[in-house]
């Protein structure tokens, strides 16, 4: 994963077109991620989705968000999958165990809170 955020800076700008462009499916690979910028205390990825491709059940140590930017996603905890298209947003709290399911090409935006 490449870090295409501009750490120098108090701010900082990430392109996201030029981000999507990169995550052109590979062949034989599924899931395509890249990190836009991480701290010590926070994590942003994109990420690609081919149809049919799934991220297995894991946790996060912290709180998360999920921004749906183009297709669309299954997300799945045990107690309920929440069906998510382009320009939705989920959150979900730490520590608790979901899977990520796509039934077309999607991409979207994770971000990551990592307790200190």
């Amino acid at each position: 994963m490449k870090n295409t955020s501009q750490t120098d800076l108090p701010c900082n700008i990430s392109d996201f077109s030029t981000a999507i462009k990169a995550l052109e499916p590979e062949a034989g690979k599924s899931i395509q991620a890249q990190k836009l910028y991480k701290t010590a205390g926070m994590e942003i990825l994109l990420i690609a989705l081919d149809a049919q491709a799934e991220l297995k059940r894991h946790t996060a140590p912290g709180p998360i968000s999920v921004q749906v930017i183009r297709g669309s996603i299954s997300f799945r905890t045990d107690e309920s999958a929440q069906e998510l298209t382009a320009g939705q947003l989920l959150t979900l709290e730490a520590n608790v165990p979901h899977s990520v399911f796509a039934a077309e090409r999607s991409i979207f935006l994770v971000t990551k809170s990592i307790p200190g």
